[in-house]
């Protein structure tokens, strides 16, 4: 998944009984503000992911604090969706901090714990290493 997808990731496409996640929108940053968008790259960029039973369990702990899956956990600005550009030069940090040795790919990114679930799970389905 994209940084945008990830982000742009909300509750309604989050299938936890079926363990999937549909992909049909991003987060974008256009003039200077956030934006959901529902046009992604590409057509076939619309699609379903499985994931696995992990990933689904951890999901299912997270917080529901906005219909964003991923959002920002406290302060004032609780349950808003993360900036891309930001949360791109944060992503490292994050990662090592919940316990993944992990690089930033510019196609895959993650927070909190279940982020990097996704990734690896993601990542071992298209054959990339992460």
């Amino acid at each position: 998944m994209r940084l945008g997808e990830v982000l742009g990731l909300l509750w309604e496409n989050v299938d936890l009984e079926n363990r999937l996640v549909h992909v049909r929108k991003q987060l974008q940053v256009v003039e200077n503000r956030l934006a959901l968008r529902d046009i992604l790259k590409t057509s076939s960029i619309c699609r379903t992911i499985p994931i696995a039973r992990e990933v689904a369990d951890m999901l299912s702990y997270l917080p529901r604090l906005s219909e964003y899956v991923f959002c920002i956990p406290e302060s004032r600005h609780a349950g808003k969706p993360y900036d891309p550009n930001n949360f791109a030069n944060r992503f490292k940090d994050i990662a090592l901090e919940a316990g993944f040795d992990i690089s930033f790919h510019y196609t895959v990114a993650g927070s909190i714990p279940a982020a990097p679930a996704i990734i690896q799970s993601q990542t071992k389905r298209a054959d990339h290493t992460v």
